[in-house]
């Protein structure tokens, strides 16, 4: 039986009775099926017979009652037309009441009046018996109005002209916002049926859906583990739900042929990320939090023994019990741009599924990578994997970012498990020593400050260790170490920007900046300051009108947020050098150049100068 059969029943009742005198109220909450579920069974209520109609109408930002009548009309017009009726000579607002009086305690006594904008449309007129047209009235926690105006709306229609009407809603959004409305509600609104969210009846149609042959019979194969992660999640939202699938969808038309065929792997993929869409749509995990599901479970279990706070994370873990979140693919970098961004890229998505556990290969993947999944390891495989991590560890000179902080975290790891000899400080110390080598050879490896690998992870893998005292110590330094490397560097991509602003004055703009077109590397970086103020002027003054203004017009931008004032501070006194050259050289250009320049100075320059002085 449907959970939702008690609905049904009730609202086969109420449509083919000839008693009811009141609205009936259909409570859920949003995206538990409501409206589905009550237009689907009306559709096959209305199709029984000739004489039944049904009208609905959304109050979904609806600001006054015009526009439901005007709904309702849309509706009716076409039926109108055909008799060659107008609208407008078919008001029928003198059988309706002024008011509707509330007696709230019984005592004889009105405690209440409901002054409603009473319907401009008499549906009498357009129906051969009220009793054969049902209204709905939909999403009524999303208007503005009053709820007791609309309430009192709704009563005109049933009890003064009759009709029936279904109204949905959501009815803990109601009583947030109006203390009075469980009186009112007592008085106009004779039953609420509540909607449970029925996943077991709805996950055939969204899967039915699916229009990927192998998802699909996936899906069709694993509807009890779709099941446990609904109910695990408390969301009662199957509009999520449908979401997760169909968002699934768009990924698996990246997985390869060979991954496909490690069914029980892209379904535990499948039933994590599922979980993981279902907690960020919803609103519990913030994007800020998202970075916890990366990290192992027993640090997240040191952790909370070390007495530090249960995160938001930590109680979805504990929620979703069955569902094994260490071994997910996706990193959070990626994670993000396909839940929030809803950007999926091929080849990483292929990537992050060949570096997880579940499509791993023992004999092909390298030694971190396998001492990385020591939970699903042998002994034999970690130690042999241990023993070579520690040799390339000391022998290896050329390193990506990725791997020389997965290989930290790993031997960070291994010392508090007692797989190798040295202490916790012990390998960080060393890890220290090895940045500190890799500057003095010139082969330190640089990260993107914009995707920093100390939140993102590599590999589709998170690091071991990442939220320990020895790891964060270990970054710290390294952070440093590539902040002075890149500030050695910084001389020669001056004069390598210099070059491109005589070549091409958009890429420098954008280079410089902000901005949807690329990414921006020195747009907080004081990078201007290393270029001789001379030189500048010169290469300026050698661009044409419309260059010049570009150039001016990137000084704004870059400097419009209070530039001067953070980061980009140092470039103060290299911007006022370059004013002050262009003032003086201001005499002797024509005069065309001069205004341009003089005017360019005091529109997108000077101000900026004065106010960060």
């Amino acid at each position: 039986m449907s959970a939702n059969q008690h609905v049904v029943d009730y609202l086969q009742y109420y449509c083919e009775s000839s008693t009811t005198d009141f609205a009936i109220l259909v409570n859920g909450k949003w995206g538990a099926g409501k409206s589905h579920l009550v237009k689907e069974f009306l559709t096959d209520w209305a199709k029984q017979a000739t004489d039944r109609r049904v009208l609905i109408a959304s109050f979904h930002g609806v600001t006054n009652f015009r526009q439901i009548d005007a709904e309702f009309y849309r509706q009716l017009h076409p039926i109108l037309a055909s008799k060659g009726m107008k609208l407008l000579g078919k008001i029928g607002r003198g059988a309706l009441k002024a008011t509707t009086k509330i007696d709230l305690d019984g005592d004889g006594i009105d405690d209440l009046t409901v002054s409603p904008q009473l319907p401009q449309i008499d549906l009498s007129e357009y129906s051969a018996t009220p009793q054969g047209t049902i209204l709905v009235f939909d999403d009524v926690e999303r208007s503005p109005l009053q709820i007791s105006d609309i309430l009192g709306y709704i009563n005109g229609y049933v009890e003064n002209l009759g009709f029936k009407a279904i109204v949905i809603a959501d009815e803990s959004k109601i009583t947030n916002k109006s203390p009075e409305y469980a009186d009112i509600k007592e008085k106009l609104i004779g039953q609420t049926l509540r909607i449970n969210s029925d996943v077991k009846g709805a996950l055939p149609g969204f899967i039915d859906k699916i229009e990927r042959a192998e998802l699909k019979t996936l899906m069709s194969q694993r509807t009890d583990d779709i099941e446990y992660v609904f109910a695990a999640s408390e969301t009662n939202n199957l509009r999520l739900l449908k979401r997760g699938i169909w968002l699934l969808e768009r990924l698996s038309a990246h997985f390869t042929d060979e991954q496909w065929q490690n069914r029980d792997g892209i379904a535990h993929f499948c039933f994590v990320f599922l979980a993981l869409s279902l907690e960020v749509w919803s609103g519990r995990v913030q994007q800020s939090e998202l970075g916890d599901f990366f990290v192992d479970e027993m640090t997240l279990y040191l952790r909370e023994q070390n007495g530090n706070l249960i995160t938001p994370v930590m109680t979805i873990r504990e929620r979703y019990s069955m569902v094994n979140f260490n071994s997910f693919p996706l990193s959070l970098t990626l994670l993000r741009n396909v839940l929030l961004d809803g950007f999926i890229d091929n080849a990483e998505i292929q990537q992050a599924l060949n570096n997880s556990a579940y499509f791993s290969n023992p004999t092909t993947d390298p030694a971190w990578k396998i001492a990385w999944h020591f939970f699903n390891a042998s002994d034999d495989e970690f130690e042999a994997a241990v023993e070579t991590v520690e040799r390339e560890f000391l022998e290896n000179d050329h390193w990506e970012v990725g791997t020389l902080l997965h290989f930290v975290g790993l031997r960070l790891r291994f010392s508090k498990m007692g797989a190798i000899a040295a202490s916790v400080t012990e390998v960080k110390d060393q890890a220290i020593a090895l940045i500190d080598r890799l500057v003095s050879s010139g082969k330190l490896p640089l990260f993107d400050e914009e995707g920093s690998p100390l939140d993102s992870g590599s590999d589709g893998l998170g690091y071991h260790e990442v939220s320990s005292f020895e790891f964060g110590e270990f970054f710290s330094h390294y952070r440093a170490k590539v902040g002075e490397v890149r500030r050695s560097k910084y001389p020669a991509e001056a004069l390598e920007l210099l070059q491109i602003m005589q070549k091409d004055v958009t890429s420098f703009s954008r280079k410089i900046y902000v901005n949807n077109f690329e990414t921006s590397p020195y747009y907080d970086v004081p990078i201007l300051s290393y270029i001789e103020p001379t030189r500048f002027v010169e290469d300026l003054l050698r661009l044409t009108g419309a260059g010049q203004v570009k150039v001016f017009s990137a000084l704004k931008i870059r400097y419009q947020s209070n530039g001067l004032k953070g980061n980009l501070r140092p470039e103060l006194p290299w911007l006022e050098n370059v004013v002050k050259l262009l003032e003086e050289r201001a005499e002797s250009l024509r005069p065309a150049t001069k205004d341009r320049v003089e005017n360019l100075l005091q529109r997108d320059v000077i101000p900026y100068i004065k106010s960060a002085s």
